[in-house]
């Protein structure tokens, strides 16, 4: 058994960080499209689309500064993790300049370029800055959050999340109790939360590295070299990803309208938490998988590994089947003034594939670990280049909006399983020795377990109807409850199930 009580920890606290933020993203999005109304909601997806785009050229020297400093650290060469760090800050602000610069002058004329309704543009101005102050603050904030990473501290990151998002919920009560309802109080609540990650992050790095020493003179050309070097594959990584789907709604308003661009961000909205979710447990076991790297330990990287995707396994099959079997249940009780039947098969269409994907996202540490990023980079971009071209030459030959609509999603999660199917179990299992029969293994048993399940309700849901919170709720318990016990006796191996166990009894022992 490969994971221990720091992966548990890990694990654990990222579940309860997700769990808060979607708990409040619950409330707060109904209760905001409700008052401000779907058109204006669409702008807030539409405003991280394009912070997103930004991201690709800022991650060229920041995605691989915690791996690069870990294994300094591991290697006891401080010195070394001192120029990292140092030369890191430096790109960052230099960064932060640019595109505030830039990002002033795009939100002053962006009225120009999107399909926007005049009454809307002030809140939706408003949004935008501080939305891009709020990014500003984590750019520059992101090399005070390697130290958790280096540490294998991913808990104390998780509980400041946690605690971060939170004091974001407050905020928008407050503003949208006392003060009229304008989406722009978003903004404001997303610039509080980052403040908060940053100061506490910026105590993590004095009290975890104090060794460690930030300053200007420790700068080094060749080290940011270094970062750029390794980082730009995940830039070409990140373009891919944009043209593949990040450009979803940007798509939705110039080809279909404002309207429809707020129906898809609402259909969206659960799939980008699942997909976060499981990208961030999937990063829990990041830091433990360098440190195997950093002293060549091949074979545990694969333990960990195999361990790591049977437990997302177990984890993942449980909300698709929910959302899969209860979304139109769920739209109609969440935001009954919009199309629920429309809106569960859009967020059905997104999610197909996560059968498939969830439990093999411990795979894409593998190649920022071993530092081979340049064949996935150039397999995402023609991927995403092949899935904009096909949605662009549909989109001219379907008509209406929920056909339009249904191309833009359904390309995207056409192009993503053909990539889980193939080029992923293939590369990783190619990068770790040509072992890669464990992968497909796991699909089929998290197929089976999907079809299954999905049958069971569909079946159920014959006999009972879901028409309230309660009715629904009930059914949703249920059904998670059964999927777990099924795939802990399914996909869970004897000694991953004796150490789930042992981590449940231990957790109420301390309660």
């Amino acid at each position: 058994m490969s994971l221990d009580k720091r992966d548990f920890v890990n694990l654990a606290s990222k579940v309860l960080s997700f769990a808060v933020n979607v708990l409040i993203s619950f409330f707060l999005t109904s209760y905001i499209v409700s008052t401000v109304g779907a058109e204006a909601y669409g702008f807030v997806g539409l405003a991280n689309e394009f912070i997103s785009y930004v991201t690709v050229f800022t991650i060229a020297i920041n995605s691989m500064a915690a791996r690069f400093v870990t294994i300094e650290l591991e290697k006891h060469n401080t010195e070394n993790a001192d120029e990292y760090m140092s030369s890191l800050l430096l790109a960052d602000i230099a960064a932060s300049l640019i595109v505030s610069l830039l990002g002033t002058m795009f939100i002053l004329s962006f009225h120009y370029l999107i399909n926007i309704n005049e009454a809307l543009l002030p809140d939706v101005r408003l949004l935008w800055f501080f939305l891009l102050a709020s990014f500003l603050i984590d750019l520059v904030g992101v090399v005070f959050s390697i130290a958790p990473f280096a540490k294998n501290r991913l808990d104390l990151e998780a509980l400041r999340s946690t605690e971060a998002i939170v004091l974001k919920a407050a905020v928008l009560l407050v503003a949208y109790w006392l003060f009229p309802s304008a989406v722009w109080y978003i903004g404001v609540g997303a610039l509080v939360q980052s403040i908060y990650t940053f100061l506490f992050n910026l105590r993590y790095t004095k009290k975890l590295l104090p060794n460690v020493k930030i300053k200007a003179s420790s700068f080094s050309l060749n080290k940011l070299k270094t970062l750029f070097k390794a980082g730009l594959w995940n830039s070409i990584t990140r373009l891919g990803t944009i043209m593949r789907s990040g450009l979803d709604l940007l798509l939705t308003n110039l080809f279909i309208g404002a309207g429809p661009m707020g129906i898809l961000a609402i259909a969206k909205m659960i799939p980008q938490q699942l997909y976060s979710l499981f990208a961030t447990m999937a990063s829990a076991f990041m830091p433990k998988l360098v440190i195997s790297f950093a002293h060549e330990n091949t074979d545990e990287m694969k333990a960990q590994l195999r361990s790591a995707m049977r437990l997302l396994g177990l984890l993942s099959s449980v909300p698709v089947i929910i959302i899969i079997c209860f979304g139109a249940d769920f739209y109609s009780l969440w935001v009954p003034n919009q199309n629920a039947s429309l809106l569960e098969l859009l967020t059905v269409v997104i999610c197909v594939p996560y059968i498939i994907l969830l439990p093999l996202e411990p795979l894409w540490n593998v190649f920022t670990a071993m530092n081979k990023l340049r064949v996935t980079s150039i397999y995402l971009v023609i991927e995403a280049a092949v899935s904009l071209a096909l949605t662009l030459l549909a989109l001219q030959f379907v008509d209406g909006i929920e056909g339009k609509l249904l191309v833009i999603v359904g390309i995207s999660s056409l192009m993503e399983l053909i990539r889980s199917l193939l080029f992923l179990p293939i590369y990783s299992g190619y990068c770790l020795g040509g072992q890669y029969s464990f992968i497909y293994r796991l699909i089929l048993m998290n197929v089976g377990v999907c079809v299954f399940g999905c049958a069971v309700v569909f079946m159920i849901k014959h006999w009972f109807i879901f028409a309230s919170w309660m009715s629904l709720i009930f059914g949703v318990v249920l059904t998670a409850a059964g999927i777990i016990f099924l795939e802990y006796w399914i996909v869970l191996s004897r000694g991953e199930r004796a150490f789930l166990v042992d981590r449940i009894k231990g957790m109420f022992k301390r309660s």
